[in-house]
Formats: C-alpha cells, sequence, structure tokens
C-alpha cells in the first residue's frame, strides 16, 4: 500500500511538473505574440503618419488615400491598447517598464490618441485641409509625448 502511494505521488508530482512547463512555454509564448502583435500595429501606425505627411506639407491633396490612412491608424490605436499586458516586454520590445509603473497615465495617452485618431478621421472625412492638419498635428504630437515617456530611445 505504501509503495503504491509513492509511486502515485512521484506520477502526480511529474505529471504537475510537465503541467507547469507547458504553462510556462505557454505563457512565454503567448507573451511573445502580443509583443510581435503590438509590434505591428505601432508600425502599420507609423507607416500611416508617414502616408499622411504630404497632405499635412501641402504636397498631396487631401482624399481617399489620407482617409484609408487615418482609419487605419484608428483602428489600430484601438486594437493595440490591449496589448500591453503586465510584464508584456523583452529585449526585442522598445515597451518600458513605465507602461506598467505608471499604467493610468498611459491609457490616458492611449485615449488621447485614440480621440486624436478619430478627429483625424473626421477631418479627412469632410476634406477639411486645416482641421485635417489641426488634428493630425495633435496627434503626432499625442504620439511623441507617449514614446518620450513609455518607449525606449531609438538609436
Amino acid at each position: 500500500m505504501l509503495r503504491y502511494a509513492h509511486r502515485h505521488l512521484a506520477k502526480t508530482t511529474a505529471l504537475l511538473g510537465f503541467l507547469a512547463a507547458v504553462a510556462c512555454g505557454s505563457m512565454a509564448y503567448a507573451q511573445a505574440d502580443v509583443i510581435a502583435e503590438r509590434q505591428k500595429l505601432m508600425k502599420e501606425i507609423g507607416d500611416g503618419m508617414k502616408a499622411l505627411a504630404p497632405v499635412f506639407k501641402g504636397t498631396e491633396a487631401l482624399g481617399e488615400k489620407a482617409e484609408a490612412s487615418a482609419k487605419l491608424i484608428e483602428a489600430n490605436f484601438s486594437k493595440a491598447r490591449d496589448l500591453f499586458p503586465a510584464g508584456s516586454t523583452s529585449k526585442d520590445s522598445d515597451a518600458l517598464e513605465t507602461i506598467w509603473s505608471e499604467n493610468a497615465g498611459f491609457l490616458t495617452g492611449f485615449d488621447k490618441a485614440e480621440e486624436s485618431a478619430a478627429a483625424v478621421v473626421e477631418a479627412s472625412a469632410r476634406k477639411e485641409d486645416a482641421d485635417f492638419k489641426a488634428a493630425l498635428a495633435k496627434l503626432g504630437q499625442t504620439c511623441k509625448s507617449c514614446h518620450e515617456k513609455y518607449r525606449k530611445p531609438s538609436n
């Protein structure tokens, strides 16, 4: 009877160890996945901002292309907001720990970015050049202030 109890305990311990290893591996994979997804979305936001620069500078007309870029930026901010779970950083991530230690401020930055992006979309849909430029400038400033506080500096 005692021998059976020891074997059962050994098997149970081995099974729990295996399950813990799988769970840790799954969490690491999920964390890498969330980092990759947010990096993709943020890069697309940056590309969208670059696509809007000629309109801002007056070298391109405000049209459907600008409106599509503005909509992409707005949608990506909405999606990216939830891709910063606590501690989701790695050597490949530009996220600073202040995202989580000052999370309320970080989320306020996302709120401002989403509001500014919505204003860019609205102005581009109305083809209001002055409003578009003002909204895009505000969005750019919002991005900059957040990057200064919550993102590793670019080298």
